[in-house]
């Protein structure tokens, strides 16, 4: 026997079973009015009451029906109510514009809109034939005992159209049967073994991956479910406390924010002992997974995915194999993305790129056959992701080959020659991922990712002395911005800066655990703000005893000189070292167009010479104070890199002392590296990577920026003429 399989299941299960239970607890502070606490009963009344209320609509079967809100019992009540009788729920991102909100409004042909009140004025004006405010308004569809148009199983019907968030100029719409969801489901409730004792509490987005499939798997169950609208860490561990919380899903930008709440927590954790944690996006650090359990008391799960795989492909749960290891042990192999789920076959192609095949991935890209037959090329889904499988089955993540370019190879660790090479010269390499101004969460992830990947490459490699990063590359523009000016943040833009936060903390938590220095790169005069409180922040945390987290101090400025010495004044007063590198600045020209237009007094020095002299008073400023600053003369001056090197001495300072560092880009100034090399100074290149389209710009606009270096280029090549007839003659 064969009968279909819908997600109907799971709301009828729950009926059935478990009606009497409450199934639902509606988020208490909310701009709508809250639906309360619902039974399983009442909440299959409301689904079918919406499906009731749709008929009354007239709208047919395999109508999209569109929301765009915040978690929420009324977005759990559309992801049953249009579905679960044959219409198609269309859950969308709460973060996105206008435009991309009306883009797949109009593209995946929705006929009802339903938005949350905080949007009405952002979202307002999308035209579509019917729109609901969330909450009273939107209540009118609940016709509560009216019995639905019945609708004849097909587990093959399309049930939701999740749309992508990646790097594409228009997000895909991405087609999930009942029987994608279905298998996602009831797999990834069996690996992470939900049963009718748990409690979850809904710190995912519900709109992301319909909540990664949890409100189906749960519902099957009669698992009661806890809305949380915001993720808040305090609050998170008060809910976790009141309704006994004991499994919840989420990014490890959650995970951070439930850290440094427990930091602060009064009394013992709550659910120590009782709650599972599933997370997936870019691996935390191995000592945020091992803090998961030595300071919460709450197991790690990881997981990896996509939106296209409803999403789960592998898992990587704590086996008891692994009983009898320190949890730091345990950590490190919980930091892989998993080992297939049940029903899934994971392969790598040649090019390295992650390949999947199994019962929940997706049907297609809606009205976008040309996607749909890429990503679903030779009966396989191609994940666009890179990485290998181990012996034991299981994935790591990391980048294509073809996505990624380097100076000496093509991935981080086909440069490894050029690194050899740079070695011959006792000269270092730093691997620098070039990407910045994007303005997608995944490219931030995949900046995130790719950082803490050079991290642990010069945990192994000893001429790989720092990683570094651009702020740029973690998060919004337009965020750093708002937060450098004090501005007040909207709901979406606090979440996205916490989630920014978090990519910060993970790379420098990382950075700690596996003793990498990290150099954070500078920004316009109009974001910096944000940056060097964060920075500052974690050198507090981090930097007791040695510098693993740097800033950078940009001498065009004409404020930085004394932003260095009220620095080294806080240093000073709260006992930390403070790790700067200090360069004269990529980003006069902008910042002088931009200050004459803006009316606002220009930030840049008046002219070269005020930059010089206040870099060499800043070489002098350091370079007395080392017991609580650290440094990279980040320069292709020779003066300036001779002045340093006089200034040790003067100070009987070894030429290698390791508190001081001379840094240049790869293929500029070699003569400065290599000569202060011989002389016994720590010196480092850097050597930039990345996608091409991405790397390209930053090179162009290095080149072109550099302008003081032009003075340099020629005294360059004036000394190799004379090397070469001095060898000549020789």
């Amino acid at each position: 026997m064969q009968t279909p399989m819908t997600i109907r299941d799971h709301l009828e299960r729950a009926r059935i079973v478990y009606g009497d239970r409450v199934g639902i607890y509606d988020e208490p502070d909310q701009p709508a009015s809250s639906l309360g606490d619902l039974t399983y009963g009442q909440f299959y009344d409301l689904a079918q009451g919406m499906a009731a209320g749709l008929d009354d609509l007239g709208l047919e079967q395999g109508a999209r029906v569109g929301i765009v809100s915040q978690n929420s019992a009324r977005l759990l009540t559309t992801l049953f109510g249009a579905s679960a009788w044959g219409r198609v729920a269309v859950p969308i991102n709460f973060r996105l514009g206008p435009d991309e909100v009306e883009y797949i409004v109009d593209h995946s042909g929705c006929d009802v809109l339903i938005l949350d009140p905080e949007l009405e004025d952002t979202l307002g004006d999308i035209k579509v034939k019917h729109r609901f405010i969330s909450g009273e308004e939107s209540d009118s569809l609940f016709k509560v005992g009216a019995e639905a148009r019945p609708w004849t199983p097909d587990e093959n019907a399309t049930a939701t159209i999740n749309y992508t968030s990646g790097t594409t100029a228009r997000p895909k719409g991405v087609e999930m049967t009942h029987r994608n969801l279905w298998s996602n489901a009831a797999i990834f409730g069996w690996h992470t073994g939900v049963n009718d004792r748990d409690v979850y509490l809904h710190t995912l987005p519900q709109f992301h991956c319909n909540g990664w499939g949890m409100p189906y798997a749960t519902t099957a169950m009669g698992v009661p479910q806890v809305n949380l609208r915001k993720v808040d860490g305090p609050e998170i561990l008060r809910r976790i406390e009141t309704y006994g919380v004991t499994l919840l899903c989420g990014a490890p930008a959650v995970v951070a924010a439930i850290l440094d709440a427990a930091a602060e927590w009064d009394g013992e954790i709550p659910g120590k002992d009782r709650v599972r944690m599933v997370v997936a996006g870019a691996p935390p650090p191995t000592r945020t997974i091992e803090r998961v359990e030595t300071e919460l008391g709450w197991e790690f799960i990881q997981i990896y995915g996509l939106t296209e795989t409803a999403p789960l492909l592998t898992i990587n749960r704590s086996r008891q194999e692994w009983d009898d290891d320190t949890p730091a042990a345990r950590a490190a192999k919980l930091s892989r993305q998993g080992v297939p789920a049940v029903g899934i076959t994971m392969a790598t192609d040649p090019e390295g790129e992650v390949l999947a095949r199994g019962n929940h991935i997706l049907k297609s890209y809606w009205n976008n056959p040309e996607a749909s037959a890429e990503a679903l090329a030779d009966d396989w889904f191609h994940t666009g992701d890179g990485g290998v499988i181990d012996d034991a089955g299981y994935l790591t993540l990391q980048d294509r080959k073809k996505d990624v370019i380097i100076s000496g190879g093509e991935t981080i660790e086909e440069c490894q020659h050029q690194i050899d090479r740079l070695a011959e010269g006792q000269v270092g390499a730093i691997l620098d991922y070039s990407v910045e101004g994007k303005a997608q969460e995944s490219d931030f992830d995949r900046t995130l990712r790719t950082t803490l990947r050079t991290i642990e490459f010069a945990v192994a490699n000893a001429d790989v002395p720092f990683s570094v990063f651009k702020p740029t590359g973690l998060g919004s523009i337009a965020i750093y911005e708002k937060v450098s000016l004090g501005q007040p943040l909207s709901e979406n833009e606090a979440s996205a800066w916490e989630r920014t936060k978090a990519r910060y903390y993970e790379i420098f938590a990382k950075a700690h655990d596996l003793g990498v220095p990290v150099m954070v790169d500078a920004e316009e005069s109009w974001i910096q703000p944000a940056v060097d409180e964060l920075v500052i922040h974690y050198m507090k945390q981090y930097n007791g005893e040695r510098a693993l987290v740097y800033n950078t101090a940009q001498l065009y400025r004409h404020d930085r000189l004394q932003q260095l010495k009220d620095a080294l004044t806080l240093a000073q007063k709260e006992g930390f070292v403070y790790g700067v590198k200090i360069v004269r600045g990529a980003y006069m020209e902008k910042e002088r167009e931009r200050a004459a237009k803006k009316g606002y007094a220009d930030p840049i020095q008046p002219n070269k010479a005020a930059t010089d002299r206040d870099y060499n008073a800043a070489v002098d400023l350091i370079l007395n104070n080392l017991d609580h600053m650290a440094v990279v003369f980040g320069t292709h001056n020779e003066d300036s890199v001779k002045l340093a090197a006089e200034k040790m001495a003067s100070l009987n300072l070894l030429p290698g002392d390791p508190r001081v560092f001379v840094a240049q880009l790869f293929g500029m100034s070699d003569h400065i590296s290599f000569n202060a090399a011989a002389y016994g100074m720590n010196v480092a290149k850097y050597l930039p990577f990345g996608p091409v389209k991405d790397v390209l710009p930053y090179l162009f606009r290095r080149a072109e920026e550099n302008t003081s270096v032009e003075g340099q280029t020629g005294r360059e090549l004036s000394l190799i003429q004379e090397e070469v007839k001095r060898r000549k003659r020789a």
